[in-house]
């Protein structure tokens, strides 16, 4: 080889570009895209059908009878606690269809109660005030 050719192939061999880096095209982006929103469609659908949820809702329900539908409803709502009567069975007025849980009743309840406690205090002490009292 002469050296003419010999520095011919080196310049060659330095004036080569490195691998070019792939681009991240549009389509790319739209497959990146897709995949993670069927990931989070599929994740957050899991979830939903998987994930045990509790609270009370207050509804209203039909109660069917063989001349006529009934439509009950509680006025404040609740957690049903028993259902004492079953399927086919025979109930008079004043039975017992439904019990609610009684526990936010009797919490509430208990507020109620301190509340009242509070105000007879302050009509007390409000009362002491305008007689003069020196004790309520």
């Amino acid at each position: 080889m002469n050296t003419t050719d010999k520095s011919r192939t080196e310049a060659a061999a330095m004036t080569t570009t490195p691998a070019e880096k792939p681009q991240f095209g549009i389509t790319s982006r739209i497959a990146v895209s897709a995949v993670f929103a069927a990931t989070l469609v599929f994740g957050v659908g899991g979830w939903a059908a998987q994930a045990k949820l509790s609270g009370a809702v207050i509804t209203q329900g039909q109660v069917a009878v063989t001349q006529q539908v009934k439509l009950i409803q509680h006025r404040d709502g609740g957690i049903v606690s028993a259902i004492p009567v079953k399927n086919g069975t025979h109930v008079r007025k004043g039975d017992v269809l439904l019990q609610l849980d009684e526990t936010q009743t009797r919490v509430e309840l208990s507020i109620v109660r301190g509340q009242l406690q509070q105000f007879y205090a302050m009509r007390a002490r409000l009362t002491a005030e305008r007689d003069g009292d020196a004790t309520v």
